[in-house]
């Protein structure tokens, strides 16, 4: 069993094993240099993963084996240690100021891989609702009044400038701009805006992009502070809600952090309702305390 950079001839056998591993792994190329690898024997993938940039202080890492394989837990262990390893290696490099924490999300009552990744010294810090809403089962009910709704087009830095500064606002930290573009432009997704008729900026967000047998992921929802307590979220997610009707899907689901009660109270009032919890795990509690120059980020998004 041999650990290697993954290469572009790796893409079926990577497809094969994990779609959306896949995808996200020939995306993200140069994200983060030489950051992508294979699990391999005698030419047959057996696993793969990645590191990426993500908001704050953290850097995720993205995994995917063939457990069924007679080899599925060497290629595990192998695999998973040459990405802790790199991320480490990579530290005096290259982790920006935001970066110096390793995270991953593992499913709470998947206890094999729980115990699989704490063995590696990863440590559970919060939790993370799973939720979906069946748009059979809850229709969107859409209102409009003294707003638009529309998509919105990152077209140059001064839009993209304010909408991160928007989202970290509402999440603490600025959201990558390479997620965003990860998104829109090669999940098919749509950044949805709700701008009030006295604005000259949007006052909420929400993207959405399939998330597979015909579901759609509705995350990034936002309101910013001066437009709290209006309606704005509701108006936006039920808005959101009928064009993906319309497109075909059957359910929406999103993650929210079980610390979010309020956001919680307003899912399961649009009819999402708890599938799962997820843990979030770190290698590293701490951030780096340096700081290094920041990344360019792109200008524009369509």
């Amino acid at each position: 069993m041999e650990v290697r950079p993954y290469q572009t001839y790796d893409e079926e056998a990577v497809e094969a094993l994990d779609p959306e591993i896949s995808r996200a792994m020939a995306v993200h190329a140069g994200v983060i240099p030489a950051s992508r690898f294979v699990a391999s024997e005698r030419g047959r993938v057996y696993g793969a993963g990645y590191l990426l940039n993500g908001p704050g202080a953290f850097v995720h890492l993205e995994f995917a084996v063939n457990a069924r394989r007679r080899l599925g837990v060497t290629a595990a262990e192998r695999l998973f240690q040459t990405l802790i390893e790199r991320f480490e290696a990579l530290e005096t490099d290259w982790l920006f100021d935001r970066a110096g924490v390793l995270r991953l999300w593992c499913r709470e009552e998947d206890r094999a891989y729980r115990a699989f990744i704490e063995s590696f010294g990863f440590t559970a810090k919060d939790r993370m609702k799973r939720m979906r809403r069946s748009f059979q089962k809850y229709p969107p009910s859409v209102r409009m009044g003294g707003f638009t709704i529309a998509p919105f087009s990152l077209k140059d830095d001064r839009d993209l400038d304010r909408y991160l500064a928007s989202t970290a606002e509402a999440y603490g930290s600025e959201d990558p701009a390479d997620e965003m573009d990860f998104r829109l432009n090669h999940c098919g997704g749509v950044l949805y805006a709700l701008k009030p008729a006295d604005g000259d900026f949007p006052a909420a967000f929400l993207t959405t992009w399939p998330a597979g047998k015909g579901a759609a992921a509705t995350e990034n929802i936002l309101t910013r502070k001066p437009y709290r307590q209006r309606g704005y979220a509701t108006a936006l997610i039920e808005y959101a809600g009928a064009a993906l009707c319309q497109e075909g899907f059957k359910d929406a689901a999103l993650n929210v952090y079980e610390s979010d009660a309020e956001a919680i109270r307003l899912y399961e009032s649009l009819g999402y309702r708890e599938t799962d919890t997820l843990l979030e795990y770190h290698y590293r509690t701490e951030p780096a305390k340096r700081r290094l120059p920041e990344r360019n980020r792109p200008c524009c998004m369509n």
